[in-house]
């Protein structure tokens, strides 16, 4: 009598057919890594190009705001707001008339989460009345990465970003 033969196939615990390749080889690692690199490549100038965007329409946001601020404050308080650019340095201001008191002063430049690189005021001082006008009109352009946003402030109080 002979004994029973066992089965040569064996499972394995990936259910392979073959017990030797249970994983990825190095190749298909090297490959895949590779490809992913090349992704990367290709995507990381759009992502700069974003967040470059991103910034300075946050910081055109803000500098509308502070303009339709200012006419604002000026109503309230029944006192003129003086609006001056440091323009060298990316600040803008908005004080009294005589410039001791500061209601606002705000740095584009140097702070890192706008990351300005010009800012630029057609006219610099406007005087901003309670009544709701200016003295003259100004056109703020800010730059940043290859790209420029303007706003307009009409001598009426309207603010306006351009597209």
């Amino acid at each position: 009598m002979r004994p029973a033969k066992l089965p040569l196939t064996m499972s394995t615990p990936l259910g392979c057919a073959s017990p030797s390749r249970s994983g990825f080889s190095l190749i298909e690692v090297s490959l895949a890594l590779i490809v992913l690199g090349v992704i990367t490549l290709i995507a990381m100038p759009r992502v700069g190009q974003s967040i470059a965007r991103h910034r300075l329409d946050r910081a055109t946001a803000q500098v509308a705001s502070d303009l339709e601020n200012a006419f604002a404050i000026a109503q309230r308080e029944g006192k003129p707001i003086r609006l001056s650019c440091s323009c060298d340095s990316g600040r803008y201001q908005l004080t009294d008339p005589s410039g001791r008191t500061v209601r606002l002063s705000r740095a584009l430049t140097a702070d890192s989460s706008y990351a300005v690189q010009s800012l630029v005021f057609s006219t610099t001082p406007v005087d901003i009345f309670p009544s709701r006008t200016a003295s003259s009109a100004d056109t703020v352009t800010i730059s940043s990465g290859g790209s420029a946003r303007r706003i307009v402030m009409t001598t009426s109080g309207e603010v306006r970003i351009l597209p």
